[in-house]
């Protein structure tokens, strides 16, 4: 009879280990390359990175005003708008006027009584894009400058037209989109928010970020 080898059963715990060095270590390599190349791109072209930002920027403030406005009517029991009762229709508004300082909570107002702050958002000195106060109004602007687009369920119907639905499918990959996932005809929301996108069209929708598709 021949004895059992015991590096026999041992040489195959090695190789897995050998590949699971390899595994991590490959990792590793491609985390700090793909770290390098960030701080590169950040460095040496910083217009390039901060236009790939951009789109998750203007997502982070549509998501942070939505939840500002569904607070605000949280404790108020009404919208953040003058005349805010019952609609036969919903309101469309752009991010400037009242709405703004009652979400800002800034001084107290008919809007915003107690003072209390809803909404942050980056302010610029330069008025590109973000908020400012431009002759006494506050504005809201998006990444490239736009106001943003609110429509609200002033009617209580717990639902929203879908500004979408029935949009130019000109574009090819917006049309095949629309194929494969067709824009409803109404959102059940009480708000909904959108930015025009790095065209400034409002009907191109191809390219609009909105706060039903986060």
């Amino acid at each position: 009879m021949h004895s059992a080898n015991p590096t026999q059963t041992a040489k195959p715990k090695r190789s897995v280990f050998r590949w699971l060095v390899f595994i991590v270590a490959s990792l590793s390599g491609l985390f700090v390359a793909a770290m390098a190349i960030a701080v590169v791109e950040i460095t040496f072209f910083p217009e390039h990175a901060a236009k790939k930002l951009r789109p998750t920027q203007v997502h982070t403030v549509i998501k942070d005003l939505r939840l500002a406005i569904h607070s605000y009517e949280i404790e108020y029991n009404r919208l953040p708008i003058l005349g805010a009762t019952s609609h036969h229709t919903d309101i469309a508004i752009r991010t400037q006027g009242p709405i703004l300082p009652a979400l800002l909570g800034k001084e107290a107002s008919e809007l915003n009584p107690r003072s209390i702050r809803f909404f942050d958002s980056p302010f610029d000195s330069d008025r590109r894009f973000g908020l400012w106060k431009d002759d006494n109004e506050w504005a809201l602007r998006d990444r490239w400058g736009e106001l943003y687009y609110l429509i609200l369920d002033t009617n209580e119907a717990k639902k929203i037209t879908n500004p979408e639905f029935g949009a130019d499918q000109s574009n090819p990959k917006y049309a095949e989109k629309c194929r494969q996932t067709p824009p409803p005809p109404t959102l059940p929301a009480e708000v909904i928010i959108y930015s025009s996108g790095p065209d400034r069209d409002p009907k191109t929708w191809e390219d609009n970020i909105c706060s039903w598709h986060q």
